[in-house]
């Protein structure tokens, strides 16, 4: 019979899976990003990072749809970060699409065609979601973190409270830097008053206790 010093509990699936590379892929509306980590610890070194400019959210303010040529160089992407997964024999992978495939009269016909592309699911973000995935990388390397977190993509800006490491109200935009060249047609002054307009909107924004 083996004593309690050789006795040896087996790891969860979970604890197993935070050991073992991941890759991760974010579809957004102006790039689309492959990140490979070693495991999924804190300070993990990152094996691989590439970033594609691919603009699928050009002209969608005005179209309703995902840019073509954006799609197919989206598309092409993501072939080659499977490739690129493939041959570092990652298997654990996440990806995840904001603003654009969101938004989109076609977004679910592109992401369907991604999947194929990448070969594993992709998830489509809520806009409140995306802010909270932001506010817990910040909270991740500051624990303690109090304020407002901003993430500004192409296509949307997302922000979400943070109080002592809690998440609090989360909003969500249409502020992204190619939909505002979209809505004011480049002009600046425009682009600002429909900032201002829209920031104008949100109660508690300029609270104190942010």
């Amino acid at each position: 019979m083996s004593s309690a010093s050789e006795v040896r509990a087996s790891p969860s699936p979970r604890a197993a899976d935070a050991r073992r590379p991941v890759a991760i892929v974010d579809i957004g509306s102006n790039s689309v990003r492959l990140v490979i980590y070693e495991n999924q610890s804190r300070n993990a070194a990152t094996w691989q990072n590439e970033k594609s400019i691919c603009a699928i959210g050009r002209d969608m303010v005005t179209s309703g749809r995902l840019h073509a040529e954006g799609c197919a160089a989206a598309l092409e992407a993501l072939a080659r970060f499977r490739m690129i997964a493939d041959g570092l024999k990652v298997d654990l992978r996440e990806a995840a699409a904001t603003a654009a495939a969101r938004d989109a009269s076609n977004g679910a016909e592109f992401i369907a065609r991604a999947e194929r592309a990448w070969g594993s699911p992709i998830r489509i973000l809520a806009g409140e979601d995306e802010a909270r995935i932001a506010a817990e990388g910040v909270v991740a390397g500051i624990p303690e973190a109090s304020g407002l977190v901003a993430d500004l993509g192409g296509g949307s800006l997302d922000m979400v409270t943070v109080k002592g490491g809690r998440t609090g109200d989360a909003w969500t935009l249409p502020f992204g830097p190619l939909r505002l060249m979209d809505q004011s047609k480049g002009d600046p002054d425009k682009a600002r008053d429909i900032v201002d307009k829209g920031l104008k909107n949100i109660s508690g924004l300029s609270s104190p206790a942010l």
